[in-house]
């Protein structure tokens, strides 16, 4: 393999023998994480390979290296004076301008003087008793550090294909991601490139201008889209230097960290010949997002996408004039479930005479020989072979360095059957090592320059402050929650998502680099841990042949007020730890897939101590007439009798999110605490499942839990119902149903912060627009997928209700800046004019579930006394 120059000097300053927090890598995240440290007055010093700042942009220096996110957009936004004074060239800017781009940075806040160059960091071992780690180098340089970031990039450790004979090729090989600085030649040269990922999409067409003859091996086909690059007008930089800080607040609350008008429209509803046109105008646009957001489904449903992929083989057979070769550029999988590319005359390249392509499905590359590759039927004979096969991804930067955790474990022994993360951050056994976009990160799902940042600043917020949030001197992840998290990113996808194809590399993780970005892709025989209710994708699903309804579009109110500075500083912080994550919340999550996995791993994820007070079991008992059954969970005291108490549980998420598991913690607290049994009803979600579904699932529960009152020791006078958010909506509207039906008797409900009003017109739901947990955008665009497009009536919004007589006693709790506020103060108010004695709490600096966000908050435990005191008075 040829090897590429160095050109800087060694390296020769003094590496500390002890620092605060060493970092390893001077990529674009490791810069900046080093400029944030330095700001919390925390002693730093940066590993560094290169010989110069850049990381993936010092090392990837191919042909047609670009990037394919927008320059202006693709920067650092911590510092609103270097976004005005570095000046941008083109629309996609090259390799050589993203590094300079990255050298200023460096010269401009004098970031290398703690960064040691031309140094791999070879190990790193955690000292239990000293709560420290000591990271070694190449070097023999030994470090000392509380903290230990790997900041290495989840595509920096390059990957040759695994086919035998490497090595006795006898003309010159490069790796893209290896590139000689000085550049190749490779005029009159006969040339075999293997790979077409973005490297190889991007260097095709310039070695085809150069090479004799090019020789293309493909496994498998990529999406690509023409990339119109060109250089930005004056104009255009100016308006955005003019509106950076609006823009950069949208990119933060961006699907992909590349803000697009939303779609309004499902791609089946429309006819072919506007489908076409708006397909047609992404494709001439030049960008990586347009074209999967045009229309409001087809990341999440099959037949929708498949328009999108019918129209993406017309465009190829139309570019390309050879039909087989036609036939095999076009990826026979869903679009958007491999990273797509971005291309100049990328297709049109196959129509030159001197480029053509191996389809390895039907011809398998079978050895590299010493003249140049064999595949099953033909043997080709090159000068160059250049291998454009991409990264060992995620984890190959990470366990290429020997890291030893607690016990003297290694990563790579924990991680012997797969990558076991919390957010993509941190790993159960080694307290204190952080990742920036590690696997199973979130951030995946984005252009990588905005998760880059706000991990590092994630990862330097626990590094300054967890000495009074977690213990003396550690932050770590527990077993539990990397486990949950796992299970949420390798689990399958509802039956009616498009997935790749099994084995297949599928990120739906647009890099922002131009090499490939492989994600292993979740398929149906993805390992799940167990658990003890069925996923809520097979609740929530619908057949792929099913009709679903559009994804609504979020109406933004865009306010200029924030009330995200009176929320209680307790709960704040763990608020503000999420947000750094996870910018815009959890409404920023692009597609309700994630958005659930999302969701409900991150609550699963939080600690719920094992009990020995509580039993579990799970039932599956009878759904609504007609409909599918329903499960249960229940939970019992262990030293239960007859005669308890029994509470309704119906846990929250907006109709669209949250399952059981994911209330576990509130459930078994319930159960203890109060003395009463608890069963918790799985209820269908919107989209997949409008109204009157969810409230027909949860009736049926009550239901049966009413008529079963013996069997599960429970006092059929003394049953209350409880929920929170979409939970407490539930609650009231079982309710109604119980008296309009003369159903159960109820002794008491419990809706907290209940979600009611779907006209969304009271002052708190216009003015709560930042808080990142459930906003007014996320609150109507779920209101409209509830409803899937009918009209409201009682049991759908309870604030609908013309009677709310009748109704049993209640309590209502909400936080003052909760977006529900006004509604529920208001809805008491109505119970309490109708005869229906109710309890009503508002709570000074609460936002919206803050009591769980941060349990241990001294207004949490205050909100929770109420709620247990409440019920115990009750239910007697």
């Amino acid at each position: 393999m040829s090897a590429s120059v160095a050109d800087p000097q060694a390296d020769t300053r003094p590496v500390p023998s002890s620092v605060d927090v060493v970092v390893v890598g001077a990529g674009f995240s490791g810069m900046y994480l080093l400029h944030k440290l330095r700001s919390l007055g925390l002693s730093t010093v940066v590993f560094e390979a290169g010989t110069d700042v850049g990381g993936t942009w010092y090392w990837n220096r191919y042909p047609g290296a670009r990037v394919d996110v927008e320059s202006l957009a693709y920067s650092y936004s911590f510092d609103p004076d270097l976004e005005q004074e570095f000046q941008w060239e083109e629309r996609y800017p090259t390799q050589p301008e993203i590094l300079r781009y990255a050298q200023h940075v460096a010269d401009r806040f004098a970031l290398r003087t703690d960064i040691v160059f031309r140094t791999r960091v070879t190990s790193a071992q955690y000292d239990e008793e000293a709560r420290t780690w000591k990271i070694r180098t190449e070097h023999g340089d030994a470090v000392t550090a509380q903290f230990f970031v790997m900041a290495t990039g989840c595509l920096s450790s390059s990957k040759l294909p695994e086919i035998p004979g490497l090595e006795s090729f006898k003309g010159s090989t490069y790796h893209t991601a290896h590139w000689p600085h000085e550049g190749v030649d490779f005029t009159g040269l006969r040339v075999g490139l293997i790979g077409t990922g973005s490297s190889g999409v991007q260097s095709i067409p310039v070695i085809a201008e150069q090479a004799a003859d090019l020789t293309v091996f493909q496994r498998t086909p990529a999406y690509s889209l023409p990339a119109r690059n060109r250089p930005l007008r004056p104009d255009e930089v100016t308006a955005m230097k003019e509106n950076y800080r609006a823009f950069r607040q949208a990119q933060k609350e961006s699907g992909f960290g590349v803000p697009v008008p939303p779609a309004t429209k499902s791609a089946l509803e429309v006819p072919d010949q506007e489908r076409d046109a708006a397909f047609e105008q992404a494709w001439e646009s030049g960008s990586l997002v347009n074209l999967l957001t045009t229309y409001t489904d087809l990341v999440v449903n099959q037949e929708a996408n498949d328009t999108a992929k019918a129209f993406v083989h017309r465009k190829i057979r139309e570019i390309v004039t050879d039909a087989q070769t036609a036939a095999d550029l076009c990826p026979e999988y869903p679009v958007g479930t491999k990273r797509p590319c971005l291309d100049t005359n990328y297709y049109e390249t196959y129509n030159r005479p001197n480029v053509h392509l191996v389809n390895l499905q039907r011809e398998p590359l079978v050895e590299v020989t010493g003249q140049g590759v064999r595949t099953a039927t033909t043997e080709y004979e090159f000068d160059v072979i250049v291998y454009a096969t991409g990264f060992d991804a995620m984890t190959g930067s990470l366990t290429n360095v020997d890291i030893r955790g607690k016990d003297g474990i290694s990563l790579k022994e924990a991680w012997t059957a797969g990558p076991r993360t919390y957010l993509g951050i941190g790993s159960a056994g080694f307290p204190n090592l952080f990742m920036i976009t590690g696997p199973g990160t979130p951030r995946c799902c984005r252009t990588w320059w905005c998760p880059s940042s706000s991990t590092s600043t994630g990862c330097a917020t626990p590094s300054s402050t967890c000495g009074s949030r977690v213990s003396p001197r550690s932050s770590r992840p527990r077993r539990r929650r990397t486990s949950g998290w796992t299970t949420s990113t390798s689990s399958p996808r509802t039956p009616s998502t498009p997935r790749p194809t099994p084995g297949t590399w599928a990120p739906t993780c647009p890099a922002s680099h131009g090499s490939s970005c492989p994600t292993r892709a979740a398929s149906g025989s993805t390992a799940r841990s167990a658990t003890r209710s069925p996923p809520r994708a097979t609740r929530a699903s619908c057949s792929a042949s099913d009709p679903r309804p559009a994804q609504p579009t979020p109406h933004r109110t865009e306010l200029p007020l924030s009330r995200r500075d009176l929320i209680d500083a307790e709960c704040r912080i763990p608020l503000d730890a999420l947000l750094e994550v996870m910018p815009g919340g959890f409404n920023a999550i692009p597609d309700i897939v994630t958005r659930r996995a999302t969701v409900e791993q991150l609550l699963a994820g939080m600690e719920v101590p094992e009990n020995p007070n509580v039993t579990t079991e799970d039932r599956s008992v009878p759904g609504p007439d007609g409909e599918p059954d329903i499960t249960v969970r229940i939970y019992r005291p262990a030293d239960a009798s007859t005669s308890l108490p029994g509470i309704y549980y119906i846990h929250g998420g907006g109709m669209i999110l949250g399952n059981v598991a994911g209330e576990d913690a509130a459930a078994t607290l319930l159960c203890d605490q109060v003395g009463a049994v608890v069963v918790s009803v799985e209820y269908r979600l919107a989209p997949e499942h409008p109204h009157p579904a969810p409230v027909e699932d949860c009736y049926a529960g009550l239901v049966w839990m009413a008529k079963n009152a013996a069997d599960l020791g429970v006092d059929p006078d003394r049953i209350a119902v409880y929920g929170g958010s979409a939970g407490g909506w539930l609650t009231i509207a079982t309710a109604l149903l119980a008296r309009d039906r003369g159903g159960p008797a109820l002794r008491f409900m419990m809706p907290i912060y209940p979600m009611i009003d779907d006209r969304h017109e009271t002052a708190s739901s216009q003015e709560i627009v930042d808080i990142g947990i459930w906003d007014r955008a996320g609150n109507i665009e779920a209101w409209q997928w509830y409803l899937g497009g009918k009209e409201a009536d009682q049991y759908a919004a309870p604030t609908r209700a013309e009677d709310v007589s009748g109704l049993p006693p209640a309590f209502i709790d909400v936080g003052t800046v909760d977006l529900f506020r006004d509604e529920d103060i208001a809805f008491a108010q109505r119970l309490m004019q109708a005869g229906v004695p109710c309890e009503l709490h508002v709570h000074p600096g609460s936002y919206h579930a803050a009591e769980t966000f941060a349990p241990d908050a001294a207004l949490s435990r205050r909100i929770w006394r109420l709620r247990i005191d409440a019920l115990q008075r009750a239910l007697g």
